[in-house]
């Protein structure tokens, strides 16, 4: 879908109620008047080209979105290119309060920027594809979700990943699908009294034991819920 900028004297109050918008396409210029077209948009799906200034952009003016909920940010871009973005360092000045679950594909962001979004206070589901994410190195330590209770990261290059059972108190769904160069998972992720499901899909096979061994401090733990799978782990 794409939305031209509306004409201050367009009467827009077909929009005002509007809850959900997918695949939105806007030009770079067009984010804050669009939005303000749309406040009580509660669910959105956008698709960018890869300019750094349209993310800038479309970051800038979310602020606007008080009521959204839900939000998918697609870049459209290789991840094999050389190409990264960053988060402005107030993300919570700029971001949604309420927005509770969030989607990045093909963002190309570093992993120190992971603990600027987990400055958003209610984010509970955060899904992370196709390199929304790159580097070798994550440190969660250094900043947590205190609301997350899903996590799930397809496709990235990470290799070594540090957390503690603070960073992330109330994670229940820990989904991992095609890290390759994952060494391990934090054991301290066992720690998390919380944990429903640990699940590798075409992961590392170095990865594998780290969760078994997570299943097996859960189990101390008195845990007898978690569920911990691996599927078609590779050498």
């Amino acid at each position: 879908m794409y939305m031209p900028v509306p004409p201050k004297s367009q009467n827009l109050l077909c929009l005002e109620n509007l809850e959900t918008l997918d695949s939105i396409s806007v030009a770079a210029s067009n984010w804050k008047e669009n939005f303000t077209a749309i406040p009580k948009v509660k669910k959105l799906a956008v698709c960018l080209p890869p300019w750094r200034s349209v993310m800038s952009n479309l970051i800038d003016s979310l602020i606007r979105l008080v009521d959204l909920e839900k939000l998918r940010i697609h870049l459209d871009i290789s991840p094999y290119e050389n190409f990264s973005l960053r988060l402005p360092t107030l993300l919570s000045d700029v971001y949604p309060t309420f927005l509770k679950s969030s989607t990045l594909v093909g963002t190309c962001l570093l992993w120190e920027d992971m603990t600027t979004l987990g400055q958003l206070p209610n984010v509970e589901v955060l899904r992370l594809k196709c390199f929304a994410f790159q580097g070798r190195n994550w440190n969660l330590n250094e900043g947590g979700f205190k609301k997350l209770k899903l996590l799930q990261i397809n496709e990235t290059n990470l290799v070594h990943w540090e957390a503690s059972s603070e960073s992330l108190p109330r994670l229940e769904f820990l989904i991992l699908k095609y890290c390759y160069k994952l060494e391990d998972i934090p054991t301290e992720i066992g720690d998390i009294p919380t944990l429903k499901l640990t699940e590798l899909h075409n992961c590392s096979q170095a990865a594998a034991p780290s969760s078994e061994e997570i299943g097996e401090e859960q189990q101390s733990l008195g845990n007898e819920v978690l569920v911990v799978r691996a599927y078609n782990t590779e050498e």
